[in-house]
């Protein structure tokens, strides 16, 4: 496994609460299913421009399937992320953005529903998760290395 490679071969804080994983796109749906399948290993998680819908045929999501679409995959998420997430630790952290344009137009549709399943958790806006709109970002690498400063600031930054 990386992590004990990593732990084992450099100077590492290895405890769960100095732990975090962070990814984009689908990376950011790994990041999270990682902090909710192992909250052991992970003790907190950035998931910038999460990929919900798991599918990039704008046919599917514009069309006129589209709200089927997005009510299946949500049900699907909640059952196997937000139900298996760990309760808030007051050290736990989670961040989410997406950007307004392009594929992340329609993130925002998903994203919302995952924020009340947090709240409804005992999950607390602000404090052990932000989610963050970026009006006219996109879905690549430079839109996210423009804002990546602010998930770490709030994932290392004191509790």
């Amino acid at each position: 496994e990386l992590k004990p490679f990593i732990d084992a071969t450099y100077r590492t804080r290895p405890d769960v609460d100095s732990t975090f994983i962070m990814g984009s796109s689908m990376g950011g749906l790994i990041s999270w299913y990682a902090l909710a399948s192992r909250p052991e290993v992970f003790g907190s998680a950035a998931c910038l421009s999460t990929h919900w819908p798991l599918t990039i045929d704008e046919s599917i999501l514009s069309g006129e399937d589209a709200e089927r679409w997005r009510e299946e995959v949500l049900a699907a998420e909640k059952e196997a992320l937000v139900e298996s997430l760990p309760e808030p630790s007051g050290t736990r952290r989670l961040w989410f953005d997406f950007g307004t344009e392009h594929l992340d137009q329609h993130y925002e549709a998903y994203q919302t529903p995952i924020d009340v399943a947090l709240e409804e958790i005992g999950y607390t806006r602000g404090q052990d998760w932000i989610t963050r709109a970026y009006a006219g970002a996109t879905h690549n690498e430079a839109c996210w290395a423009a804002r990546l400063a602010e998930p770490l600031i709030f994932l290392l930054g004191p509790s």
